[in-house]
């Protein structure tokens, strides 16, 4: 993290972390600072794209959804990691290093969602390759990251 955050803005991190709805008077309390400085702070946070927003951790397992980590090799990787995105049930993309260069997280409702995604994808020009690998059971997701001294 930069070194223009301090242990206010290290605060509001963490105790957003724990709970993305929290109240400015739980942030103050938390950042041990006024509810107008955790207001500015926190808006800088949104504003400088460090808070990207405010979502909900959804257990897709719970909801039948079956989670599935693509492997593909592309000789076009950025564009290939940024197409993928417009795809019904992907919910992250990386570029990476290595023999497979594009690494996509998905959901699928079950195998047939699963075959008709690769199929897509692997129509692609750029894509050479595709791995899908099934995740048998998670593990831990959504853990949070603390912020950096």
């Amino acid at each position: 993290m930069s070194s223009s955050f301090d242990d206010i803005d290290r605060a509001i991190l963490r105790h957003l972390l724990e709970d993305g709805r929290a109240s400015v008077d739980a942030l103050a309390s938390a950042a041990d600072a006024s509810e107008a400085t955790v207001s500015f702070r926190r808006a800088k946070l949104e504003a400088t794209d460090v808070v990207r927003g405010y979502k909900p951790a959804v257990n897709y397992d719970a909801l039948g959804f079956q989670t599935v980590l693509l492997h593909l090799r592309s000789r076009e990787p950025t564009a290939t990691a940024e197409t993928l995105g417009d795809h019904a049930g992907v919910v992250s993309v990386y570029e990476t290093t290595g023999h497979h260069n594009v690494l996509a997280v998905v959901r699928v409702a079950d195998d047939a969602d699963l075959d008709r995604l690769v199929e897509t994808i692997t129509t692609d020009v750029a894509v050479s390759a595709a791995t899908a690998s099934p995740v048998s059971r998670t593990l831990c997701e959504y853990r949070p990251v603390e912020p950096v001294e």
